[in-house]
């Protein structure tokens, strides 16, 4: 699958993830119904900001003119999700559901503002500047990671720790180019 098609895909099951959490009834804590929706989105959204900065972000890299403002864009609003799903899964844990309320709303912004940066100004360059089978291969590796943490698991804690680090790309297909 073409890495653009995965990020729409993703992108709209995140949003999804998100907006059922805006409708979970007061009073639901972490141990019933609203603890799991909880732990499905930070594992969609984790392994989502986990394949971006382990593969795509890197492979951005000096690709077309403005590269790294876009992947500082996509940097900066990773670290306010994972901000913003810390605050939930407190306020969950705490049972406050003003806490909880203020967490959705806010994560919900963060996602909408990752989709619009990654769907109007990352996706038409990636489309532009990065060859269809460069693309493809991208997306083969992301879904095997992505189906390598359905079967292993993903650590969410760690993960809420951690942060993008840029280095070389990871996939390799930058070197096709």
């Amino acid at each position: 699958m073409d890495i653009l098609q995965w990020l729409k895909f993703d992108h709209e099951a995140m949003l999804r993830s998100v907006e059922k959490l805006g409708g979970s009834t007061p009073g639901v804590t972490a141990k019933g119904p609203l603890g799991t929706l909880i732990s499905e989105l930070a594992f969609d959204l984790l392994g989502h900001l986990k394949a971006e900065e382990e593969y795509l972000l890197p492979e951005l890299s000096g690709r077309f003119p403005g590269a790294e403002l876009i992947v500082d864009l996509c940097s900066a609003n990773q670290s306010i999700m994972r901000k913003n799903l810390k605050s939930l899964i407190k306020a969950s844990a705490d049972e406050d559901q003003e806490a909880l309320e203020n967490a959705v709303a806010a994560l919900r912004k963060a996602v909408e503002q990752h989709l619009d940066v990654q769907e109007t100004q990352l996706m038409p360059k990636l489309r532009l500047h990065i060859p269809t089978g460069e693309r493809e291969d991208l997306g083969l590796l992301v879904e095997d990671m992505m189906s390598d943490l359905r079967s292993e698991g993903l650590d969410i804690a760690a993960e809420l720790k951690s942060g993008l680090t840029r280095t070389k790309p990871a996939t390799g297909t930058h070197a096709r180019a």
